[in-house]
């Protein structure tokens, strides 16, 4: 119980002997400080305002600093991109090299069965009497087989007897 609650009571009930020292002069008149004691969390709150006012103090006067041009900013701008163009040139140089390689090579699709009078681009792979032919020639039109614009990459296998059933189990 603070002492300003047990002095109030005091002075309701007439019990002036249960008052401390301080709470008797209160009431005596004789004492003209009644604010009550700050707590440790007070003084450790006050004590940080105190720096945090001390701190706006010190930043406020501090000079700020030069404020940048709009052409300042700019040549700013411009070295940075020439040094990070040049940089990332150099470390993508060798992967732009190698998908440009990448691109260049014929391009490996089945276009499904040989169809005269269609031509066919380097690199296609296209079915013929049973067999799978590449074509080595842009605008291939020749029929696989009669010349070198062709060539065979996968041989016609023999037909399986009637009823018999591949290796794997698996039915056609």
């Amino acid at each position: 119980m603070n002492d300003a609650w047990k002095l109030s009571l005091a002075l309701d009930n007439d019990d002036m002997p249960e008052l401390s020292p301080r709470c008797r002069a209160i009431a005596n008149g004789e004492h003209r400080d009644v604010r009550p004691r700050p707590s440790r969390d007070d003084q450790i709150l006050s004590g940080e305002i105190a720096a945090l006012t001390a701190r706006i103090a010190r930043l406020e006067k501090k000079k700020s600093p030069k404020a940048i041009t709009r052409r300042d900013f700019e040549t700013l701008v411009e070295t940075i991109g020439s040094v990070l163009g040049q940089t990332l040139q150099k470390e993508f140089a060798p992967i732009l090299q190698r998908l440009d390689e990448l691109e260049k090579r014929p391009e490996l699709a089945y276009r499904g069965a040989w169809t005269e009078g269609c031509a066919y681009a380097r690199g296609s792979f296209v079915s013929h009497q049973g067999s799978v032919w590449h074509s080595n020639e842009e605008h291939n039109a020749s029929r696989p087989g009669i010349s070198d614009a062709w060539t065979l990459a996968v041989k016609r296998g023999q037909r399986a007897p009637t009823g018999t059933r591949p290796p794997n189990g698996v039915d056609r």
